[in-house]
């Protein structure tokens, strides 16, 4: 009772899948939240938030709020419970604003991490190539909480505070991923991954569009599933050192070999290096970006080969 699953099940009665703003919440309870999630104030308002991110609810963000305060009323009036809607907010009195300016962007989230944080935590924003913003928080025990935020920013109060924390990554002291961890990544400008890592492999969803839609669902090895790997990759060369990287320095190892194996003439040269060559093109282009040693060994590699030649992976 009280549940994200409970409440998910009630609206089904009245067919959320007829309005946008009900059937964005039906997704955001089914596909955002654990099942058993208890309903609170604090959830709503994080739905609301992270349906501001799109352009669409804040060009209608009157019909969410509508729609919520109905879908909150009559699961209240349903289940005789003592709900005050004083309690909740309704994102029709929000003002959503983008800041321009990167670093006054940087200079909003440190002055926020610092009014919010608690003490000890070790902090750093970084402007990234997107045009978004990572949080790096570096707990006590070395763990580290990355956040993906856009630029932007909810006036409350008076003041400016970032719209929505909620797309974050837990990784451990050693900068893997916690497992048995539930994971949130922007995967493009309009979606999301949701996911939990065991070791090497996930399983999760990729979340798309103002609705929140399940597009995907994945099972199986990280690398396995490119619009999740590139992305992540991408995050993690803000703080993760490539030198300690296992990808990269297997595909750096890998771009060796097939160099050498041309070198010497192996029999097997052409189809590794064809294999070789795409993995670094790829990453050039997705993961590491503009990495000298890559850039260097494809070039050497791409000698033997037509040039502008592109072989499928």
């Amino acid at each position: 009772m009280n549940t994200t699953t409970h409440l998910a099940r009630h609206m089904l009665s009245f067919q959320p899948n007829k309005d946008a703003a009900r059937l964005c919440l039906y997704h955001y309870l089914i596909h955002h939240c654990d099942p058993e999630t208890p309903l609170s104030p604090q959830l709503f308002e994080n739905f609301c938030r992270i349906s501001l991110v799109h352009e669409h609810w804040q060009n209608n963000s009157s019909h969410l709020s509508q729609e919520l305060q109905y879908v909150i009323q009559h699961y209240n009036e349903t289940f005789l419970l003592d709900w005050n809607l004083k309690d909740f907010v309704f994102p029709d009195h929000w003002q959503v604003v983008p800041v321009k300016n990167s670093i006054e962007g940087i200079y909003i989230f440190e002055k926020w991490l610092d009014r919010t944080s608690p003490e000890g935590l070790k902090k750093k924003v970084v402007f990234t190539r997107d045009k978004n913003y990572l949080l790096l928080l570096q707990n006590a025990d070395q763990s580290l909480s990355v956040i993906q935020a856009s630029p932007l920013m909810l006036i409350r109060k008076g003041d400016l505070e970032p719209l929505t924390m909620a797309i974050r990554l837990e990784y451990n002291e050693n900068l893997e991923l916690k497992a048995d961890t539930t994971q949130y990544l922007k995967v493009d400008q309009h979606s999301y991954a949701r996911f939990r890592m065991d070791h090497t492999s996930l399983t999760g969803m990729i979340i798309r569009g103002y609705i929140f839609q399940n597009q995907m669902e994945v099972s199986g090895r990280l690398n396995q599933y490119p619009n999740f790997y590139y992305p992540l990759k991408k995050v993690e060369q803000y703080f993760i050192d490539r030198k300690t990287d296992p990808d990269y320095l297997e595909l750096v190892e890998a771009l060796e070999k097939a160099v050498e194996l041309f070198r010497i003439r192996h029999p097997e040269a052409h189809s590794f290096g064809e294999a070789a060559w795409n993995r670094g093109q790829d990453a050039l282009d997705n993961i590491f970006i503009n990495d000298n040693v890559i850039a260097t060994l494809v070039d050497q590699l791409g000698q033997h080969f037509s040039p502008n030649q592109r072989f499928d992976s």
